[in-house]
């Protein structure tokens, strides 16, 4: 399932500056801070690109970084231009909702990844770990496994048992989702936030990187877009 200034520090925009820190969210970013943009000297830095993954790396340049970031908003945006100039006129109810179905639906699928998957499955915890050491480090999956996994995962499946139609709209709200997703957390650990929002939405993912882990060894508030199903499975 994604640059404006340099930020003075590994999470978004310096917080030590932004706010006051008075608040337990604010204390999350903080201990995010203390974090060092690279490997404290002494230690074993973890293989990002993976011995059993040769073929691509997990850290990222900036242009590949920003590459994959124009990838999802421009198909976004190409999807969004099929659906309206090309759909069917007779079917735009069903392929809005569709798309609205698409978006929900990856709020869930975020969720469900951060939580059971970089948090819960080797090896994808283990590389999800230096996320977590290394906040500001431009650390996700390649593009062409995105795009992969949404092509075989979703578009076919969806075009399969629904159509043509409903399976673009669908994409498109996945699509759209992962592509908000991945500006929401570039934000989060390389943007000033003053209120609102992207403030809400900082607070809760510096209380993900702060917090001690449960009984069940997970940090929890994983949302990263809406923390709504975090209230629903309780955290």
């Amino acid at each position: 399932m994604r640059h404006g200034r340099k930020a003075d520090s590994p999470v978004t925009g310096s917080p030590l500056r932004c706010a006051s820190a008075q608040s337990e969210g604010d204390r999350g970013h903080i201990l995010q801070a203390r974090g060092s943009g690279r490997p404290r000297p002494g230690t074993l830095r973890p293989s990002v690109s993976g011995r059993c993954m040769p073929l691509f790396s997990l850290e990222h340049s900036k242009v590949a970084y920003r590459f994959d970031l124009g990838i999802f908003g421009g198909a976004s945006i190409g999807l969004a231009a099929v659906l309206v100039l090309m759909g069917p006129r007779a079917e735009a109810i069903q392929i809005i909702a569709y798309a609205a179905l698409g978006l929900a639906s990856w709020t869930l699928i975020e969720y469900g990844l951060h939580r059971f998957v970089l948090h819960g499955l080797q090896p994808f915890s283990g590389w999800h770990a230096e996320h977590h050491r290394r906040p500001a480090a431009r650390i996700y999956s390649p593009t062409f496994v995105s795009v992969t996994l949404i092509a075989t995962l979703v578009y076919l499946p969806a075009w399969i048992v629904c159509g043509p139609w409903p399976a673009c709209a669908v994409t498109f709200g996945i699509v759209a989702g992962d592509f908000c997703y991945a500006m929401t957390h570039h934000a989060i650990h390389h943007r000033c936030a003053d209120g609102g929002w992207m403030r809400g939405r900082k607070r809760w993912h510096g209380l993900h990187h702060a917090r001690c882990h449960d009984l069940a060894g997970r940090p929890g508030y994983y949302g990263v877009t809406t923390s709504f199903w975090d209230h629903v499975w309780r955290i």
